[in-house]
């Protein structure tokens, strides 16, 4: 697989306003999940909850460099997640619910495409 071929699992926007959006991330930074697609859905990132000014129960993700992380272990970690969490039950994040989703996705996925994103789970 070439450079073409990687180049629509992401990019570093170096010119926006914002990079980099989350310090302490150690490889190429990703930026093709600005907005996380697992917002809505359980997963293992260091989120915090919070009720926004309509009484919404909402995620605040701020912390969380996961889709960032790499352009090629970030868009793997994303696509094994988004196929198996299930929808986030708006509770706060627990290392219970890490665990939990973690052995899905370690049992749903078996081969080397998710040795990257179990280590970073088991990491938090």
């Amino acid at each position: 697989m070439g450079k073409q071929f990687i180049k629509f699992k992401g990019f570093t926007n170096v010119e926006c306003e914002f990079y980099p959006c989350h310090e302490g991330v150690k490889k190429e930074f990703n930026c093709l999940f600005c907005y996380c697609p697992l917002m809505e859905r359980e997963c293992p990132g260091p989120y915090k909850v919070f009720t926004d000014k309509y009484t919404n129960i909402r995620k605040d993700c701020s912390e969380c460099s996961l889709p960032h992380d790499g352009i090629e272990q970030s868009w793997r970690f994303i696509q094994m997640w988004i196929a198996t969490a299930p929808v986030w039950d708006r509770t706060p994040q627990s290392s219970e619910k890490i665990k939990k989703y973690g052995q899905l996705v370690k049992t749903t996925f078996d081969h080397k495409d998710i040795e990257w994103a179990t280590t970073q789970v088991e990491a938090l």
